[in-house]
């Protein structure tokens, strides 16, 4: 930027800024935007829109109960809607995107959706063979802080309600772990070792 400016946060507090990204191409729910992006040291924060976009795409409609967001977008009516997941807190994924790429996203959206349910039975469903008298690989859970057990039986909650894992009365068993992600939530992964 040709001179620092002063730019007010959320908790009342100023930052200054001194670089700007003009015309970042982000997408969020099937929609692909353009916007000048100061910027900032915003902690677990990616982005954060502030008044200008808001005053863009003003007069928007508002669901506050609902957590839904109805703008004008390009000729069309966009709402946006807040989502939480196991991963995301937050329904916006910023990226900078070349167009080609934002257009096959949207073509093609029902693909990089979020899974519900288990993939379709097909022709050839894969298993693993056994040796002749293998015995399964069955090692105990990790004992996890309270804090730490509570997240995973949370996220094993929603997995098995939306349908994407299964309960299983298999002989083989591997532990997990709670890894970090950048905005603080955590994420399941399986331990193989």
């Amino acid at each position: 930027m040709p001179r620092p400016v002063k730019v007010a946060v959320a908790n009342g507090s100023e930052l200054w800024c001194s670089q700007e990204v003009s015309g970042c191409s982000w997408y969020s729910q099937g929609n692909v935007f353009t916007t000048n992006f100061r910027l900032l040291p915003l902690g677990c924060y990616d982005v954060i829109l502030g008044m200008e976009w808001l005053e863009y795409h003003s007069p928007m409609l508002i669901d506050w109960p609902r957590r839904r967001m109805q703008i004008e977008h390009e000729g069309f009516t966009v709402v946006l809607c807040y989502v939480r997941d196991s991963e995301n807190i937050t329904d916006i994924s910023c990226t900078n995107l070349p167009p080609e790429i934002a257009k096959v996203l949207l073509e093609y959206e029902d693909v990089f959706a979020e899974p519900v349910g288990l993939p379709p039975k097909r022709d050839c469903d894969h298993h693993i063979p056994l040796m002749q008298g293998a015995q399964p690989v069955n090692i105990r859970a990790y004992r996890l802080k309270p804090e730490l057990k509570t997240e995973v039986e949370r996220q094993i909650a929603e997995m098995l309600k939306a349908g994407i894992i299964q309960k299983s009365s298999s002989p083989f068993s591997s532990p997990i772990i709670l890894v970090k992600n950048k905005d603080g939530t955590w994420r399941i992964c399986v331990d193989y070792r």
